[in-house]
């Protein structure tokens, strides 16, 4: 009788053992395989709604342009010929947040990212490339009354057909402006919107 229970209890404690070291080792395994998640500061902002209004003053060869990006009513305010009405920082009432000055290289490749534009001439609708608007610039007589319709044309094309997050990179690196990455990241998210409802100022 003593001998059956002294196997009993060898047994008891055999199993109790193993199940302590099987747990001790599954533990220490599962402690081993968990790494610490990297606090990882991104540089890009999270918005929970949508971004803040801001309004940039575009330049090309001394001809200016304003945009207020307005993402609350979502649409987009343009003034044209903002160079007769602006001051450092303010113009017809709304704010010039940031600058960004294109040279005609880069107007010409903003022109066929959005797919060319279609003008109304003697002969016609006819569809533009980038360089065939930059030629017009330079060897047409009378330019001056296609740029008002250009600059439309291409907003109505990004209302149509949207901006990407690529497009806005390129746009910013060729370009003089003090706008970054982190700043328009979440723009494209709202700008197809804002362009289809485009409201000319003046």
């Amino acid at each position: 009788m003593l001998g059956k229970i002294k196997r009993f209890l060898t047994v008891i404690i055999i199993v109790l053992g193993c199940s302590a070291f099987y747990i001790v080792g599954g533990y220490l395994y599962i402690d081993s395989e968990i790494t610490p998640t990297e606090q990882n500061t991104s540089s890009v902002p999270y918005y929970s709604e949508a971004p803040e209004n801001v309004g940039i003053m575009f330049e090309l060869r001394g001809y200016k342009t304003y945009c207020f990006l307005d993402f609350y009513y979502k649409k987009l305010n343009v003034i044209f010929d903002a160079e007769s009405f602006s001051t450092d920082d303010n113009i017809m009432g709304y704010p010039i947040d940031y600058s960004l000055k294109l040279d005609d290289e880069l107007f010409a490749q903003i022109i066929d990212l959005v797919g060319g534009v279609e003008l109304q001439t003697e002969e016609g609708i006819l569809r533009y490339t980038g360089v065939q608007i930059v030629d017009m610039m330079n060897y047409s007589t009378d330019f001056k009354r296609y740029e008002r319709e250009i600059i439309r044309k291409i907003f109505e094309k990004i209302g149509e057909n949207g901006f990407s997050k690529q497009d806005f990179l390129y746009i910013i690196e060729k370009g003089d402006t003090a706008i970054t990455v982190p700043i328009c990241y979440y723009w494209t998210d709202y700008i197809k919107e804002l362009c289809g409802s485009l409201n000319e100022v003046n």
